[in-house]
């Protein structure tokens, strides 16, 4: 039986190259604080390597800082919002106060007018 050219492309092709996967070292118990994770990137230039650093104490008092500049922010625009809308509220709960003051001042006056 013949193979054609369209029999070859229904096949799966076969991966060109294995992964190579390198673990850790468990030499002591020991962590070394310099210790990297690397790995192989494949990108248009070709494979380069990365390497992956944990956070250190400065990065992560960054990171929280930041964090902490974000809340606050939130916070200001939250209670700038609350600040704006809280004298606003109030004087529409006076005037509705006075309207029902007036209001029964003016039902006492021409229930009077009335009367005479």
């Amino acid at each position: 039986m013949r193979m054609s050219a369209s029999d070859d492309r229904d096949r799966p092709q076969q991966p060109r190259s294995e992964p190579e996967i390198i673990p850790p070292f468990r030499g002591g118990s020991r962590r070394d604080p310099n210790s990297k994770v690397w790995i192989w990137v494949a990108d248009r230039d070709g494979m380069r390597r990365a390497n992956l650093r944990m956070p250190g104490p400065f990065t992560i008092i960054l990171v929280l800082a930041l964090l902490a500049i974000i809340a606050f922010g939130i916070l200001v625009v939250a209670l700038g919002a609350v600040l704006i809308w809280l004298p606003i509220v109030v004087l529409a709960f006076c005037a509705l106060v006075l309207f029902a003051m007036a209001r029964q001042y003016w039902w006492r006056f021409r229930n009077w007018l009335q009367g005479r």
